[in-house]
């Protein structure tokens, strides 16, 4: 009844990808995969007509190829990469995890940016990015870690220097958990 209804075949960053409906007992699972069974993405749901809402927007969203970053953002990508790369460093050099709990992390002003590309740009920098609710044109990257304590703080003022050395408009965030 559902099989080969909600079926479509993409291409999304050169992958072939499968976006497939599928009745499983008493719901509905909506999934995407690639050729060789690895899932991208599942949605459960549990009547026919939420299946082809979902089935829809995951087509939607596995149709969308990012824009190939130009100029300041992939200026920004580039630079986030390199002070991420002296964060990591210096937290590396720390030694073992201790201290607060925390989710510091390095803000960058970027007043008019579109937010769609910062955060393109942060993640094919490693990280990710969100807008600072406080002030217009603040963005959080966080830094790339494993640890919660003094460490993390250091990795984020590492971040944050090297991202000041570059430019740019930085301040710490400090936010403890």
């Amino acid at each position: 009844m559902i099989n080969g209804r909600f079926h479509v075949n993409l291409k999304w960053h050169g992958i072939n990808l499968l976006v497939d409906a599928a009745v499983v007992g008493k719901r509905y699972e909506i999934m995407a995969f690639d050729d060789h069974g690895t899932d991208y993405d599942c949605v459960i749901v549990k009547t026919l007509d939420e299946v082809e809402d979902a089935f829809w927007r995951m087509v939607r969203k596995f149709s969308y190829e990012p824009a190939v970053l130009t100029g300041r953002y992939a200026k920004l990508r580039d630079d986030l990469k390199d002070a991420l790369e002296v964060g990591k460093a210096v937290e590396d050099s720390a030694g073992k995890d201790y201290g607060t709990c925390n989710f510091d992390g390095t803000g960058v002003y970027l007043i008019r940016w579109n937010h769609d590309l910062v955060r393109q740009a942060a993640k094919e920098a490693g990280t990710y990015a969100h807008g600072w609710e406080i002030g217009s044109g603040w963005w959080v990257f966080s830094p790339v870690t494993h640890s919660q304590g003094n460490p993390r703080t250091m990795n984020a003022e590492a971040v944050t220097a090297s991202m000041g050395n570059k430019g740019y408009k930085v301040l710490g965030y400090y936010q403890m958990d």
